[in-house]
């Protein structure tokens, strides 16, 4: 064998190890660029939600601090405020874009409210028998009749998942504390994540995916991934994102990441951030949709204090909620 013939060999080899060694043991890691910092930040430590509309504009809550007020980053950086609730109970917990509007959920009033971009509004749903806590995170299907609601009474340690259709809310699962929610592409899967507490702290923290029926009720519940068998079943689960290949991204609230997940379950890459404590992520940024933001309270700062973050990074594929350049249909008040 040749001297030439056999360096070709070794160098196969060892590429062959190294990837062998990157899958085995490891995920490719995404890095993120601040785009909201705390210097300059408008945001509060309530900072919740995640949204893009097709110009690129960013949306999420508290914004001043304030918890019914929605604010908007503009792809230029600039913060402003885009909606406040005029009723003072209300509390803004997460938002979401399908069919050209913003999906509000609001726990302070138990309802989900519709946010044009006329800056005009509707009440969706609303149903005061909802778990105190709920809603905290929505889905929406893609052609918008169909709402999914997630939410936990943290001290009780139990939470609940409700739909809501024409106007009307049902509730579909009640367990320990189910939080971040999201649909699969063709929207016949649906995840949610469930944790639970012991001595007033997380012990588990599991993802589930359900089949969706053609009704939007669910069935054939399965463990998509478990956090417990990795050793980090300590930290929660926050918010829960798709892109348009499926793949599944996961907040982790105390750890400064957000695991991405193939369709099939395999942990493939980790976002690393800014922020100790993210809540929620969204892909669909850009001119292809890749863009991805991630918020949450800046650097490590404790609950409820401190200031709401944003950081961007580019996804592997375009967001399920992608809208395109083109305006959508909007749904109409039931």
């Amino acid at each position: 064998v040749s001297t030439q013939s056999t360096g070709k060999m070794k160098a196969v080899c060892l590429l062959s190890f190294v990837l062998l060694f990157t899958c085995a043991f490891g995920q490719s890691s995404i890095h993120t660029t601040p785009v909201v910092t705390s210097d300059r930040s408008q945001f509060g430590a309530f900072i919740e939600g995640a949204a893009v509309d097709s110009q690129g504009n960013f949306y999420t809550v508290n914004y001043g601090g304030r918890r019914g007020t929605i604010g908007r980053v503009r792809p230029d950086g600039t913060q402003e405020e885009f909606f406040s609730s005029p009723d003072g109970a209300s509390h803004f917990n997460s938002v979401r874009f399908a069919q050209g509007v913003l999906y509000v959920a609001d726990l302070g009033l138990k309802r989900v409210l519709v946010v044009r971009l006329d800056r005009s509004s509707y009440v969706f749903c609303q149903d005061n028998s909802m778990l105190i806590g709920l809603p905290n995170d929505l889905v929406v299907s893609r052609r918008g009749d169909r709402v999914y609601l997630s939410g936990m009474d943290w001290g009780a340690d139990i939470g609940q998942l409700w739909m809501c259709t024409s106007g009307r809310a049902q509730r579909l699962f009640s367990g320990r504390r189910t939080n971040g929610v999201a649909l699969s592409p063709d929207d016949r899967t649906l995840y949610m994540s469930e944790a639970r507490n012991q001595n007033g702290g997380p012990v588990s923290n599991i993802l589930w995916k359900f089949d969706v029926n053609g009704d939007g009720t669910l069935r054939n519940q399965q463990v998509f991934y478990s956090f417990d068998n990795e050793g980090t079943g300590s930290t929660d689960i926050d918010g829960v994102r798709t892109d348009s290949a499926g793949n599944v991204y996961v907040t982790r609230n105390g750890l400064r990441t957000v695991d991405v997940f193939s369709a099939d379950g395999r942990k493939q890459s980790i976002v690393r951030l800014s922020m100790l404590y993210p809540t929620n992520v969204e892909i669909g940024g850009g001119s292809d949709g890749r863009t991805g933001y991630v918020v949450g309270r800046c650097g490590s700062a404790s609950y409820g204090t401190g200031n709401g973050c944003i950081d961007r990074f580019h996804a592997l594929a375009p967001g399920r909620e992608f809208q395109g350049s083109q305006p959508q249909p909007q749904p109409q008040p039931q």
